[in-house]
């Protein structure tokens, strides 16, 4: 017995795609000048002229995560930066675009792990008021420490485009 198989692609030119990660790449550039601000889906539509549905599929080829839940990740990788230095945790989520802090130490535990106090501590030893909660233990600070290594490099790879395409092409 034998048999035939083909495959059909389609040769159209590329130039249409091209075009589409231009104006995603301009999406892109505005969520992370306006992360602090409340950026709307309509402004992204304004920005990429696509439809709202089109805007939606784009995002999840390319970023595998709508636009909203990228400018949440884009806030909390920003927050992340942030918690280095001084300041308030309230101020810090305020200045990436939280309306309060317990949204923002909610969203920030979805996605790191563990609070921004925890982060902070964690990640900046000198940092003011750093307490080190009593009984704490080598391995749940060794822990801590992994989960921050693994967000801090997830959050930025959510932020460059998948599929063998970087950021700087989009």
């Amino acid at each position: 017995m034998a048999g035939l198989i083909g495959i059909s692609r389609d040769l159209a030119s590329r130039e249409g795609v091209e075009a589409d990660y231009r104006s995603l790449r301009e999406a892109l550039v505005h969520m992370n000048r306006h992360y602090a601000d409340n950026v709307r889906v309509q402004d992204l539509l304004d920005i990429t002229g696509f439809s709202e549905s089109k805007l939606e599929r784009t995002f999840h080829k390319v970023f595998q995560l709508a636009p909203l839940q990228l400018l949440g990740r884009i806030r909390i990788q920003a927050a992340m930066h942030r918690l280095h230095g001084p300041g308030s945790i309230a101020g810090i989520a305020q200045a990436c675009g939280f309306s309060d802090q317990s949204a923002f130490t909610r969203r920030f535990v979805a996605l790191v792990g563990m609070t921004p106090g925890e982060y902070r501590r964690l990640r900046s030893p000198e940092a003011p008021g750093r307490r080190p909660p009593p009984g704490e233990d080598q391995a749940r600070a060794g822990s801590l420490a992994q989960r921050a290594r693994t967000c801090a490099s997830s959050s930025a790879s959510a932020a460059g485009a998948r599929h063998g395409a970087n950021r700087s092409t989009l």
